[in-house]
């Protein structure tokens, strides 16, 4: 089986499972419960988000931080070899 083809079943069973999902979810009965779903999948996202930008924000005062203790061994280095020359 070529690529092409995979990727055109694979579109088609998506649009499948997609017109199976709206047809389920606009029956009354599963409505509200398509709608709780959701609601805590957008929990989760926000969640995440704010979790993601925390370590976001811990790796930037790292990456701060290294290039401090990089820029002193750099001026140490500087001043070592300019005491060496002397």
């Amino acid at each position: 089986m070529n690529d092409s083809l995979k990727y055109a079943l694979f579109f088609a069973g998506g649009m499948a499972l997609g017109l199976l999902g709206v047809a389920a979810v606009s029956k009354e009965g599963l409505r509200p419960l398509a709608t709780d779903i959701l609601s805590h999948g957008i929990d989760v996202k926000e969640s995440m988000l704010r979790k993601m930008e925390i370590m976001k924000e811990g790796a930037e005062d790292l990456l701060a931080e290294a290039k401090q203790v990089s820029a002193v061994r750099r001026e140490r280095g500087d001043a070592e070899e300019a005491s060496e020359n002397a």
